[in-house]
Parts: structure tokens; C-alpha cells; sequence
């Protein structure tokens, strides 16, 4: 079923089955238990990348509050073909469309690939399983209609808080690939220090780390090539969830 015509089935009441899972009821009505193996084999739940022959990390970005912070970061990408970037869009947020020029050229060329983070960072365990969808759904659709992202089933729940009721919500509107991390930038702090977040990327960029950063602060991405003076010595490849992950 397209997202759309279930956002609207699902607005007139018309979800019965999502499941009840870790002791906690569905808003739409009690199925059958689900174990948290079921779970996480269905939602297929990842923090770091498949393995591969190839050493890599994927350079994942969320949120979006600053402009500055998504523009310096897709300039250098615009005449550095090895940077790619996984962006976690909270929709929301104006920067998104004011960078979109750059955006739809970056993805074009395989450098950028733009994924859910939900309309307005709700904690999702606080909400309805209808309004974890409408979340999901809402920034699906901006998504959409701004980038022409479609069919995509990857997202990341605000501050990495999550149930299994809000796994099976999101399942069921067609959002089966959460994306964790395994290491942080430290950017959602608008008190960390630059060399705070060099210790940061010093030791969690690795092989096999999906690693998060936050477009939120513009330091980091004001000190962009001072980054990468730590980053290229680890001879790393960095590539998008979607190459990491193709069958997602």
C-alpha cells in the first residue's frame, strides 16, 4: 500500500493489528506477543555496518537546526568526490529546503543519501502507534515531495529512544530499517569544544562504525578540514547506509 493512502486509513482508525510486544498494548488493539528476537530480525536493527573486505565507516548526520552546519559540510563534498554523507532529516526544519540545490546535486552523484528522523524529534515512546507513523510518515512525505526520496526504509529514532511497540509501529507503515550508531562527534552540545570532538572522531572512527554528528552547532563543521587531518590517516572508506546496506 503507498504511505500516503495508509497515512490516511490510519488517520480514520483503519490499523487493528500491530502487535503487543514487551508488556506493552498496541493503541490499536492487542495481537499476538512478539519477542524481542522477532523484533529485531523483523526491523532489522543496526549499529555498525555489514562486514566487508573493504575497510569503511558511514558518516551519519542528524537533525538539521543549522543551515551553516549542512552547507559547509555539502561544499566540501561538492569538490570531494570520496566524501559521502547519511543524513538524518528532521523535516522540520527550513535548512533542508535552504541547502536543497546542493542536496539534489550531492544525490545525484551518489554522495548524499537524505533518511527519516521524523517531523519534530518526539521522544516516539511518549506517542500513539498512530503518531509514531504520523511522524515517520509526515517526514517521508517532505522527503518526497522536496528530494524525490520514495520507498525508503531507513530512519533513526530521536535521541535513539525506542520500544518494541514503536518498532512494530514504524514496521507497519513500511519503516523497517532503524539505523543506530556506534560512535558520536559529540555535536549535539552546544557547550563541546573543538577538542572534544577531535578525541571524539580520534577514537570512533573505525572500520565498521556507523558513527553519528549532528548538524545542529556550526564548529565542527567550521573546522571541516582539520577533521578530515584526523579521518584520512585511518585510510577508511566512507560510504552511504543504502551502499552499506543494499538489500535495505
Amino acid at each position: 500500500m503507498d504511505r500516503r493512502a495508509f497515512l490516511n486509513l490510519s488517520a480514520a482508525g483503519a490499523v487493528t493489528g500491530l502487535a503487543t510486544v514487551a508488556g506493552s498494548t498496541s493503541a490499536f488493539g492487542a495481537g499476538p506477543a512478539l519477542s524481542a528476537t522477532t523484533h529485531h530480525a523483523r526491523q532489522r536493527i543496526s549499529y555498525q555496518l555489514p562486514k566487508s573486505d573493504t575497510p569503511r565507516w558511514a558518516w551519519t548526520i542528524d537533525d538539521g537546526v543549522s543551515a551553516t552546519s549542512i552547507r559547509n559540510y555539502l561544499n566540501h563534498a561538492l569538490h570531494d568526490p570520496s566524501l559521502k554523507f547519511t543524513y538524518f532529516v528532521t523535516s522540520m526544519y527550513p535548512s533542508w529546503k535552504s541547502n536543497a540545490p546542493a542536496l539534489k546535486e550531492l544525490m545525484a552523484r551518489g554522495q548524499v543519501q537524505l533518511a527519516n528522523h521524523t517531523h519534530s524529534h518526539k521522544d516516539l515512546r511518549t506517542l500513539t502507534a498512530r503518531g509514531v507513523q504520523r511522524q515517520l510518515l509526515d517526514c517521508q512525505h517532505f522527503l518526497e515531495d522536496e528530494f524525490g526520496v520514495t520507498n525508503s526504509a531507513f530512519w533513526r529514532p530521536p535521541y535513539g529512544f525506542f520500544d518494541f511497540r514503536v518498532l512494530a509501529a514504524a514496521a507497519d507503515a513500511g519503516f523497517t530499517a532503524p539505523m543506530m550508531w556506534f560512535g558520536v562527534f559529540g555535536t549535539d552540545s552546544a557547550s563541546i569544544t573543538l577538542p572534544k570532538i577531535y578525541d571524539n572522531v580520534r577514537h570512533w572512527v573505525q572500520d565498521g562504525r556507523i558513527v553519528l554528528d549532528h548538524a545542529n552547532f556550526p564548529l565542527a563543521s567550521q573546522h571541516f578540514s582539520q577533521l578530515m587531518d584526523i579521518i584520512r590517516p585511518k585510510q577508511l572508506q566512507l560510504v552511504t547506509l543504502a551502499e552499506a546496506f543494499p538489500t535495505y
